[in-house]
């Protein structure tokens, strides 16, 4: 008798052990949320506007009507508030239409077309039996893969996508949005960040770091989308897809980097050069004191990269001027070799105040970065060292100054020396440097805590893998 209550009080203290091993898990040790099971990506995000896009088949028709389309390449435009759709004439079709389609007479082809035209509000596309949906900004283009559906509508003037960014589109353009299931999307969107040669430790890091993003916008409403551009990350659909990015995703499928009990801000860059950079690279709009795992470290792990050694650059006298409207550029102050801030003449003789500014945001990158000017002949204009990356980027292409690791010198006969080192704006994750502590042996765990200290490993809806 004795010896069963003394059972049954050591049940009830492993019971209440247990509990409150449960009630500090959940209170002291945070869980990733889950992640969710699909997400909508909105397609070609880095245009403004898409006047059309182009499907070739087969493909097939899931809203408003069902069909299967088996031959032909389609345009997609919008007229009056609605979605078009309309055969392309045989002539320009593209090379890449697919060639195992049994063949039939151009007349059964025309019939089959024609009875596809259709206008609707929305238009949702899908591949055939498992196949992917091919699509196109011009006809004869090489096309994007894509897995799930793609509904197609009339963009709206003003949206915003996950994580806060707005998007600007014109009437008369078409939103393409990918639905798609959680995993397929992060394996599209390491393989479009990652080179597939790195080694497999170092996909499993970036493939940690793809799926903190996507946990960051985790919760928001249904309507909103990701951007499939750099704004977020790049996803370029099924085209990305390689089995070694695949296996990477697979072995950490829902492993998520947390601070503090939250998903980090996280920022990674191809090549730091030798010296990763601290948040205030970006000029201030993100300050250090908020993202304490995100500190300048020595990385002598990317020499591999290409980009590592110092790339010289030059701009021809009146060239630089002519394409941005800016004069007479001076490098005020930098940390580390990353201008902090860049002194520039703006030229802004007989134009209005107006004028001045609208050119501003013309030829910046980050809209607004110079203030409106006072009428004069110059006005000399402060900018952020990244800002002026920025520019520099969009107007003579990023493989010119790839890195914002840079100097500046204005020769004597006015052209326009740069030296730059490495690619990218250095924050973060330093991907060829992932790769090298990868083929050094070290594990994506080690690789993660190398660039982000002090973060936890957590699988969503877990507690940590780490401290």
């Amino acid at each position: 008798m004795v010896r069963a209550r003394r059972s049954t009080l050591a049940i009830i203290f492993v019971l209440l052990d247990f509990c409150s091993l449960l009630v500090y898990c959940l209170l002291c040790c945070p869980c990733a949320q889950a992640l969710p099971s699909r997400v909508r990506v909105k397609l070609f995000s880095s245009h403004e506007a898409l006047p059309e896009i182009y499907v070739s088949a087969p493909f097939q028709i899931v809203s408003p009507v069902q069909q299967h389309i088996s031959a032909g390449v389609f345009r997609i435009a919008t007229a009056g508030g609605v979605v078009v759709v309309g055969p392309l004439p045989a002539s320009h079709s593209p090379s890449h239409s697919p060639s195992h389609l049994p063949s039939r007479s151009p007349a059964a082809a025309s019939v089959s077309q024609k009875r596809a035209i259709l206008r609707a509000r929305q238009l949702v596309l899908s591949g055939i039996s498992g196949q992917l949906l091919h699509l196109s900004l011009q006809p004869r283009e090489a096309p994007r893969l894509y897995r799930g559906n793609v509904s197609f509508s009339p963009a709206s003037s003003r949206t915003s996508s996950l994580r806060g960014n707005i998007c600007v589109g014109d009437r008369g353009a078409v939103l393409a949005v990918n639905e798609v299931d959680t995993r397929s999307y992060l394996i599209s969107c390491v393989g479009s960040e990652a080179l597939a040669s790195f080694a497999p430790e170092a996909l499993k890091a970036q493939a940690v770091i793809s799926t903190t993003l996507l946990e960051r916008s985790a919760g928001r409403k249904s309507s909103d989308y990701l951007l499939d551009n750099t704004t977020e990350q790049s996803y370029l659909g099924a085209t990305a897809e390689r089995p070694e990015v695949r296996n990477a995703v697979d072995k950490v499928f829902g492993q998520v980097l947390f601070y503090d009990g939250r998903p980090i801000e996280v920022f990674f860059c191809s090549t730091c050069g030798g010296m990763s950079s601290r948040p205030d690279v970006f000029g201030g709009v993100i300050k250090d004191s908020a993202y304490p795992y995100l500190r300048e470290q020595v990385c002598n792990y990317c020499r591999n990269s290409p980009f590592f050694k110092i790339l010289k650059s030059s701009l021809k006298p009146g060239v630089f001027a002519a394409a941005t409207g800016l004069r007479g550029v001076k490098i005020v102050s930098s940390h580390l070799g990353r201008p902090c801030q860049v002194d520039v003449d703006v030229d802004v003789s007989g134009q209005s105040t107006d004028d001045v500014a609208q050119n501003g945001r013309k030829i910046s990158a980050t809209a607004g970065f110079l203030p409106p000017v006072d009428r004069a002949r110059r006005s000399k204009q402060s900018m952020t060292g990244y800002d002026f990356w920025l520019l520099l980027g969009k107007d003579f292409g990023f493989g010119f100054v790839p890195s914002t690791f840079y100097s500046i010198e204005e020769q004597k006969d006015g052209s326009l020396s740069f030296l730059s080192k490495g690619s990218g704006h250095g924050v973060g994750l330093c991907q060829w440097g992932a790769d090298g502590m990868a083929r050094a042996g070290r594990g994506y765990k080690e690789i993660l805590q190398f660039y982000f200290p002090g973060t936890n490993l957590k699988v969503a809806g877990a507690p940590s893998l780490y401290h």
